[in-house]
């Protein structure tokens, strides 16, 4: 449970206050405890946990590098992690849905059938994800992000080192919901007549 708090932490969960031990499905979601929770739930709802074939969960017990390797394969999905790197779709692996960029480079042509990851490790680098469509959540803790032609339902940007954030958005672009919890700069530059750009914003936190 600590090892899926932690990469749940990272990822930004969304569910980690709003689930009990009690909503999970393990045998002995009895004996989970309720700060993991949620972290947990979100993960066996994605398919990066799925617990023992017994049906058990056993937060108690000490992870294993296969355990790991498995949880962080499923999180990761396709990893862009060459600087200045011009990315497609056609670089994606068919066995995993999300998408991590921990360094600046351009994305371009793709969708993304899980979350999309910007990390913090990217810092004041350019990102510029173009004719992109992101199913889940695109997670934004670092880096200066165009988004050109780029359809998302939610956005979130988040920094845990409070980082100046600054993302664009540009051409047909359209995000639905866009939470911001840290630092940023959100700005709109010729986006087409028909397209949304940021359409709802909420703030949280200081």
């Amino acid at each position: 449970e600590q090892a899926a708090t932690m990469i749940g932490r990272l990822y930004k969960t969304a569910a980690a206050d709003t689930v009990t031990p009690n909503q999970l499905t393990f045998t002995d979601k009895a004996k989970v405890n309720t700060w993991s929770a949620g972290y947990i739930y979100d993960a066996v709802q994605k398919g990066y946990i799925v617990g023992y074939p017994d049906g058990t969960f056993k937060p108690g017990n000490t992870v294993t590098r296969a355990e790991v390797s498995r949880i962080l394969y499923s999180y990761l999905g396709n990893s862009l992690s060459t600087q200045s790197k011009n990315y497609q779709g056609t670089d994606f692996r068919n066995d995993v849905e999300n998408t991590t960029i921990s360094e600046g480079c351009t994305l371009s042509n793709a969708e993304v059938g899980g979350d999309l990851y910007i990390t913090e490790g990217v810092g004041s680098a350019a990102v510029m994800l173009s004719d992109v469509t992101i199913d889940g959540t695109l997670i934004i803790s670092g880096g200066n992000v165009t988004l050109e032609n780029v359809d998302a339902p939610i956005v979130m940007v988040s920094s845990s080192m409070n980082r100046l954030v600054q993302v664009t958005t540009t051409g047909n672009t359209n995000i639905s919901a866009t939470t911001v919890k840290s630092t940023a700069s959100l700005s709109e530059a010729a986006l087409d007549v028909s397209a949304g750009g940021f359409s709802d914003i909420a703030l949280q936190g200081g």
